[in-house]
C-alpha cells in the first residue's frame, strides 16, 4: 500500500475524534453541599443592603428594632454593617440543604421565614480568619442575618458601595479586622453533680467553678458549692437539701435569684411536693436558662438508681408537672417520641417483647451529653416493675427553649485522636478555648485553626464520680462582669457562715 493511501484515513481518524471532542460536554457533579469561590470577579453579595424588617420565630425573643434601616456593604476591599467594619474580609459560599440548615443552626423551619427553595446559600465574611457575619442569600436580592433569636430581613438597594472606601480613614466604624483578632475574652460556668454512693443515705452534691480566659493565655478559675448560674432575669442559685418530717425523706430543689452580693431579700422557689405520702429522692441532670432536668424516685430505688425523669420549670418548681415533649415542639412530640422508641426496639430485639406496647410519657425525657453535644434521650418504664427502664435517642434536635448555645469549633474526631482519654468537650463561641473532659481532670487548651494547643493552658480534677450538668458561655465585656458577680456572691455565701 501506498504512503498516500495509508495518509488518508488516519486524517479522517484525527477529524473524527476532533469533532466529537468539541460537541461533546460531560455533566459537572453538583453535591448536596459545597464550598465555592464567587461565581465572577464580585463576591456574591456585592452592593448596598438596608435591613427592612424581621422575623422573629421565638415568641419570647425581644428583637432589637434599632437594626431596622440599617445598611450594609460589601466588596473586594471592605465590608460593613451598621457600625462595624471589615478590611479586605474573605467571603465563602457554602449551597445547603434549607430544611437541615435552619433546623439544625436555628431551631426553626424554611416556612417559618418564608422560604419556598430546597438549596440556599450561607455566605460566611471573616476578617483575619474571625467571623463577621453569616448571611443567608434567600433571593437573588434578599438576604437573612441572625442575631438575637431574630432574623432580620435586608434588601438590596444599590451596586455601590461609596462607605467601604472610606473604612481606613473613618473612625466612627468598629474595626473587626483588629478588635477580636488582639483580645479574646471567654468565660464559662461549669456546673458539676457528684454521683451518691448511697441514694437512700445522702443526696448527690453539687459545684459550680467559672473559668475564664484572655488572650487565649492568662486563665482563671473560681469555685463554690452548689449551683450558680445566668438568667435572662440575672443570676439564680440552686441547691439540693435533703429534709426529713414525721419518717418522710425527700430532697428538695430550692432556686433563688441572687441580688449582686447582698440575697438576704431574695425569695426562694421549692420544689417541694408538700402532700407526698412517700419519700422522693432527686437528681439534677441538666441545668438552661429556664429549665432544670431532673431523675427522681418515689420510695423505691433499685442499685442506687433512680428511674423517672422530669424537666421542670425554675421559675415554678413547685408545679409537680413536668415539661412535655410536645410542649417544646408542638403537637408532633407524641408522634417523635413513638418513632423514636420503635427505632430502638428495631435493633433491641431483646427489649421488644417487654416494651413494645407500653404507654409513653412525654414527661419522661432529658437532655444528656455525647460526643461533644447535647442531645435529647426518652425513658419508658415497666409497668410491671418501675425500675426496670430503658433509655432511647429521641429523634429531634435539643430546642431552643432548652439550649441556646451548642457548637463546636473543632471536630470531636480530632480531640479523640489528639487525647484518646477525652471522654467531652466544650468550646467557646470566640472559637478561642476548649474544655476538653477526662476521667479525672477538664483541661483548658486554646484553639488556633481549629487545632487544640500542644499542651494544656489549665487542668483542674474532677472526680471519677462527677459529671457536667451545665456549660454556660460569656464572650467579651460579660467575662468581666461575670466573674464579679460571682466574686460577690461567694463572698456573702461566706458571710453567712
Amino acid at each position: 500500500m501506498k504512503k498516500k493511501e495509508i495518509f488518508i484515513p488516519i486524517l479522517i481518524i484525527i477529524l473524527l475524534l476532533a469533532f466529537f471532542t468539541q460537541a461533546c460536554k460531560f455533566p459537572e457533579i453538583n453535591p448536596m453541599e459545597k464550598i465555592s469561590a464567587p461565581r465572577n470577579k464580585l463576591i456574591p453579595i456585592q452592593g448596598t443592603w438596608k435591613v427592612v424588617d424581621y422575623k422573629a420565630p421565638n415568641k419570647n425573643s425581644k428583637p432589637n428594632k434599632s437594626i431596622i434601616g440599617k445598611t450594609a456593604e460589601f466588596n473586594q476591599k471592605g465590608a460593613i454593617f451598621s457600625d462595624e467594619a471589615c478590611k479586605y474580609p474573605k467571603y465563602k459560599v457554602k449551597v445547603v440543604n434549607a430544611v437541615d440548615y435552619l433546623f439544625y443552626n436555628y431551631k426553626v423551619v424554611p416556612k417559618d421565614l418564608g422560604i419556598k427553595k430546597d438549596k440556599i446559600e450561607v455566605i460566611s465574611v471573616t476578617c483575619n480568619e474571625n467571623l463577621f457575619y453569616d448571611f443567608i442569600l434567600i433571593e437573588k436580592n434578599k438576604l437573612l442575618l441572625y442575631m438575637d433569636e431574630t432574623f432580620f430581613i435586608l434588601d438590596k438597594i444599590s451596586d455601590d458601595t461609596k462607605n467601604v472606601e472610606k473604612i481606613q480613614d473613618n473612625t466612627s466604624y468598629k474595626n473587626k479586622n483588629t478588635s477580636e483578632a488582639s483580645r479574646l475574652n471567654s468565660g464559662v460556668f461549669i456546673a458539676l453533680r457528684s454521683e451518691s454512693s448511697d441514694i437512700l443515705s445522702s443526696p448527690s452534691t453539687y459545684r459550680t467553678i467559672w473559668i475564664s480566659s484572655k488572650n487565649k493565655k492568662a486563665v482563671s478559675t473560681l469555685e463554690d458549692k452548689g449551683i450558680f448560674f445566668p438568667r435572662k432575669t440575672g443570676f439564680w442559685s440552686i441547691n439540693v437539701n435533703r429534709i426529713s418530717n414525721a419518717g418522710i425523706t425527700e430532697d428538695n430543689i430550692e432556686a433563688h435569684p441572687v441580688d449582686g452580693s447582698d440575697n438576704k431579700n431574695s425569695k426562694p422557689v421549692r420544689a417541694l411536693f408538700k402532700s407526698s405520702k412517700q419519700n422522693l429522692f432527686r437528681n439534677i441532670l441538666f441545668i438552661c436558662n429556664d429549665y432544670i432536668g431532673t431523675e427522681y424516685s418515689m420510695d423505691s430505688v433499685s442499685d442506687n438508681t433512680l428511674n423517672k425523669l422530669q424537666v421542670l420549670p425554675v421559675d415554678n418548681l413547685e408545679n409537680k408537672k413536668g415539661l412535655k415533649i410536645s410542649d417544646l415542639v408542638g403537637d408532633i412530640g407524641s408522634g417523635i417520641l413513638k418513632d423514636s422508641i420503635n427505632s430502638f426496639l428495631s435493633v433491641r430485639s431483646d427489649k421488644k417483647q417487654a416494651f413494645q406496647d407500653q404507654t409513653v410519657d412525654e414527661e419522661n425525657f432529658r437532655l444528656s451529653r455525647r460526643n461533644g453535644h447535647w442531645v435529647m434521650a426518652g425513658r419508658l418504664n415497666s409497668p410491671k416493675n418501675q425500675n426496670d427502664y430503658i433509655d432511647f435517642d429521641l429523634n429531634v434536635f435539643p430546642p431552643k427553649k432548652l439550649l441556646t448555645y451548642d457548637e463546636l469549633s473543632l471536630s470531636w474526631s480530632d480531640v479523640k485522636n489528639n487525647i484518646p482519654s477525652a471522654t467531652d468537650v466544650f468550646t467557646s463561641p470566640n472559637g478561642d478555648i476548649a474544655l476538653v473532659v477526662c476521667r479525672n481532670n477538664l483541661y483548658i487548651y486554646s484553639i488556633e485553626n481549629k487545632t487544640l494547643s500542644s499542651e494544656p493552658l489549665k487542668e483542674i480534677p474532677i472526680k471519677d464520680n462527677e459529671s457536667i450538668i451545665m456549660a454556660e458561655w460569656a464572650t467579651g465585656d460579660y467575662v468581666e462582669k461575670w466573674t464579679e458577680s460571682f466574686e460577690n456572691f461567694i463572698k456573702s455565701e461566706k458571710n453567712k457562715k
